[in-house]
C-alpha cells in the first residue's frame, strides 16, 4: 500500500506526502534506502514488534504496581500513631490513628476473636469502641475472668508530642468515665502503663499481648522460671505478682468501688498526680 512522498529524511525518520494531501512521519526499515522525492510502501515502514511492547507493557505494570503498594505500606505506618493492648478476660490490641480513630485489631485469644466479631471493629473512634467492648464483655460468660484489666500503651515514632498527651488523657477519660461499667463487671484493679516498640514486637512475635509480655518481663527478672507458654495461660493478676512492683517502674491505677464522694489517682513516672472525683 502506498504511504506518499518522501519530503524529508533524517536518518530512517522520513516525512511523507500522503495522498489527502497530508504529512505523516514514519520510520522506515534499516534494509530501506529511499531518498527525497521516492514512494513509501508499507513494506518499507519499521513496525512495533508487539510482543516487546506487550512486555513492555506489563513490566511497567508491575513497577506502578510496587511503587502502589509500597506509598500504601509507608501511610500505614505513618498513621498509626499508638497500638493499645487491652487484657481482661479477652485479649487484644487496637491500631490507632492521629484521629484517635481504631483503624486496626488484633486478638490474642479466642475470647477476644468472639467480642470483636459482635463489634464494628475498625473506622471507629476510641471513646466509642471502648464502651462497646465493655458492653460486649458484660453479655460473655468466659469460664475463667482475670479480675484486672490492664491498658498498655506503644507509642510509634509517627506520634507527635500532642499526639501523645491526646492519646493518655483520652484513655484516662474513658477508663473514669467507664469505671462503674468496670466494677460491676468485677473488675476491681485496673492499670495503664507503657510499653516500647521493641518490646511490642518480642510480644507480637510470640503472639502475646505487649501488657502481658511486659509482667512475663517483670516475672523473669525476679527470678521465676516461666516460659512463654505459660505466660499465656496464667491470670494476668497472678502474672503480675510474679514480677517486680509495678508501681515502682510503671503507671499504677486502682479502683474500687466507694461512695459518690470518692475518686481515683494516677501515680505517673515523673511523680505527677491525677485525681478526678466522680
Amino acid at each position: 500500500m502506498d504511504q506518499g512522498i518522501v519530503v524529508s529524511k533524517d536518518g530512517r525518520c522520513a516525512v511523507v506526502l500522503t495522498k489527502d494531501g497530508s504529512f505523516k512521519s514514519v520510520k522506515l526499515k534499516k534494509t530501506v534506502d529511499l531518498s527525497v522525492g521516492q514512494r513509501v510502501l508499507h513494506d518499507d515502514l519499521s513496525l512495533i514488534n508487539m510482543k516487546r511492547l506487550m512486555a513492555l507493557f506489563i513490566i511497567s505494570a508491575m513497577i506502578v504496581c510496587l511503587s502502589l503498594m509500597m506509598v500504601n505500606r509507608m501511610n500505614t505506618r505513618e498513621d498509626t500513631v499508638a497500638y493499645i493492648s487491652i487484657d481482661a478476660f479477652p485479649s487484644l490490641e487496637i491500631s490507632l490513628n492521629k484521629n484517635l480513630n481504631v483503624i486496626q485489631t488484633r486478638t490474642f485469644n479466642k475470647e477476644a476473636e468472639h467480642l470483636l466479631n459482635h463489634m464494628s471493629d475498625k473506622d471507629v473512634s476510641l471513646k466509642t469502641f471502648f464502651p462497646e467492648l465493655i458492653s460486649q464483655m458484660g453479655k460473655s460468660n468466659p469460664l475463667e475472668k482475670d479480675p484486672m484489666f490492664m491498658v498498655t500503651t506503644t507509642l510509634t515514632q509517627a506520634a507527635s508530642k500532642s499526639d501523645i498527651s491526646k492519646i493518655k488523657t483520652h484513655l484516662l477519660y474513658i477508663l473514669e468515665t467507664n469505671r462503674q461499667k468496670l466494677v460491676k463487671l468485677g473488675y476491681d484493679d485496673y492499670q495503664m502503663h507503657d510499653a516500647s516498640l521493641e518490646e511490642r514486637k518480642k510480644a507480637i512475635g510470640q503472639h502475646l499481648s505487649t501488657g502481658k509480655y511486659v509482667f512475663y518481663l517483670d516475672a523473669l527478672r525476679n527470678h521465676h522460671t516461666i516460659t512463654i507458654d505459660q505466660a499465656k495461660n496464667i491470670p494476668l493478676q497472678q502474672l503480675r505478682s510474679m514480677g517486680t512492683p509495678l508501681e515502682k517502674n510503671q503507671e499504677n491505677l486502682q479502683i474500687k468501688e466507694k461512695d459518690d464522694s470518692s475518686s481515683f489517682k494516677l501515680d505517673q513516672k515523673n511523680g505527677m498526680n491525677y485525681s478526678l472525683a466522680q
